[in-house]
């Protein structure tokens, strides 16, 4: 299920910190949920460790009423399954949203799942 962030300001900033034992790779994109178009990508981690440093994402105008999704790859490199798991168990996204008028706010993600070698995190959140 989506969070919701309120925008009101003229754009919306984007920050992810992945804490993980491996590499890896994020990507944010923003969804209409009223048409059938594909997603539109508007930022991706730029090293390893699948951080997206704060940026802007989009101005108001284009956001409200749509979807941020961020999708982040982690490749555990642990030797064998069951260190891979339990390093899983640890990994973790925090997403951090500013420009609305609630200020900065804090978000877990939205969804993890485990599939080895690798994790797979998803943080979905409706702009309003």
């Amino acid at each position: 299920m989506a969070n919701i962030y309120r925008i009101d300001s003229s754009a919306l900033f984007l920050t992810a910190n992945i804490s993980a034992l491996g590499p890896a790779a994020s990507r944010a994109s923003i969804l209409d949920l009223s048409k059938t178009d594909p997603s539109v990508a508007v930022a991706h981690s730029s090293n390893a460790t699948g951080d997206i440093e704060r940026l802007v994402v989009s101005d108001k105008v284009l956001l409200k009423g749509k979807r941020l999704m961020v999708f982040t790859k982690i490749a555990l490199i642990g030797a064998n399954e069951s260190t891979r798991s339990t390093e899983g168990d640890g990994v973790t996204g925090q997403y951090f949203l500013d420009g609305g008028p609630d200020g900065l706010k804090a978000f877990p993600e939205t969804g993890k799942d485990y599939v080895d070698p690798n994790v797979f995190l998803t943080f979905l959140i409706d702009i309003i």
